[in-house]
């Protein structure tokens, strides 16, 4: 339909994907395999020099990224439980004034990460508590930040769900617990399971809610890179962040064959 036209804007998308994701791969790529990332291409400049210093040499590269993993992996699970329920209750109205469990969850939409790390700082870095720096802090923050992804994703599920269901629980004598469990859970697995992977992928990566919060041994690997950056080192940057990449690819892969390809972009997999 649109005739010759087509041809221009199929460049025109090509360009524009080129500029915002095939190119800065190209460099990021060039750099983790480059002797020094100011040379440019050629096979003098090719070594694998960056990646044996970050994984085994480096002394908190490697770890940096289990913890990210690590922390990610508990933050997404937390916040799937906790929206599940939070979203039942809401959705069901099963208490009075639900919505305001519903704004909370919400809530953390709109004050960025950095604010919200600090405030993270002022209420648990002091005595008797004292998580500066400790891996719950951190998780607790990720927690916090990503509930509204796992809020909005368990509402539109559970509002999809015929509520018939869970009366018929409660009739034969279970709770509304029961229910949760045995009957809304496993109907919601896809979306559950899809909600986790738009938690943990992200969560790997946040650096504005763990800057104020990480301490010598719970560093995450965003922090890494940007403490690398800062000192300079581009090629070990680089090669940690590409590290980072792989490792999260395949996590995209399981998400398109478990939900389908477009799972990134709905707020459930029906």
């Amino acid at each position: 339909m649109l005739g010759p036209s087509r041809w221009a804007m199929f460049g025109y998308a090509v360009f524009v994907a080129a500029l915002a994701m095939f190119l800065p791969y190209l460099f990021l790529i060039q750099a983790a395999f480059a002797k020094a990332w100011g040379r440019g291409f050629g096979l003098e400049n090719i070594s694998l020099r960056n990646f044996h210093f970050v994984l085994f040499e480096h002394g908190t590269a490697a770890k940096s990224v289990l913890n990210s993993f690590v922390n990610a992996g508990v933050s997404a699970t937390s916040v799937v439980i906790l929206t599940l329920g939070v979203a039942y209750i809401v959705t069901r109205r099963l208490v009075p004034f639900g919505g305001i469990l519903g704004f909370l969850c919400i809530a953390p939409f709109v004050i960025p990460g950095v604010v919200l790390a600090i405030g993270f700082y002022a209420a648990y870095a002091p005595p008797p508590l004292a998580l500066c720096g400790t891996a719950p802090i951190l998780i607790l923050a990720f927690t916090t930040r990503f509930l509204p992804i796992g809020y909005v994703n368990a509402s539109a599920a559970i509002r999809s769900l015929n509520p018939e269901m869970e009366e018929a629980v409660c009739v034969l004598g279970g709770s509304r617990l029961t229910a949760l469990r045995r009957v809304v859970a496993p109907l919601l697995k896809r979306s559950l399971l899809g909600a986790w992977l738009l938690i943990f992928i992200p969560a790997t990566r946040e650096l504005s809610a763990a800057i104020f919060l990480y301490g010598p041994n719970t560093k995450v690997a965003s922090v890494m890179i940007f403490d690398m950056s800062e000192e300079g080192n581009f090629e070990y940057l680089a090669a940690l962040a590409l590290i980072l990449q792989v490792l999260t690819l395949p996590l995209l892969w399981i998400g398109q064959k478990a939900l389908g390809r477009d799972f990134m972009l709905r707020r459930t997999a029906t």
